[in-house]
């Protein structure tokens, strides 16, 4: 595979992501909510999700410190309070 297809690949796969609205992350289910996020070799955050972006969460501990976390070492997401 050549460098351009490659990069053809991605344009098509960024401008479906962009069409869509959506990262494809389920970010629009955990946005704005209360989560408990595990990350790895960091103890557990509780708190509020402020914003997502494609590689970065940003989120609000219980004491209100702003904590930018990189989605490549989150584990799991666990939303408080929502009833499945």
């Amino acid at each position: 595979m050549t460098t351009t297809s490659v990069n053809s690949e991605k344009d098509k796969v960024n401008a479906k992501r962009q069409h869509s609205g959506k990262l494809g992350d389920f970010s629009e289910e955990y946005n704005g909510k209360l989560a408990k996020i595990l990350v790895l070799n960091q103890p557990l955050f509780i708190g509020k999700i402020i914003d997502v972006r494609p590689y970065w969460i940003k989120f609000e501990n219980s004491d209100g410190k702003t904590i930018y976390i990189n989605k490549a070492y989150i584990l799991t997401i666990e939303l408080i309070g929502v009833k499945p």
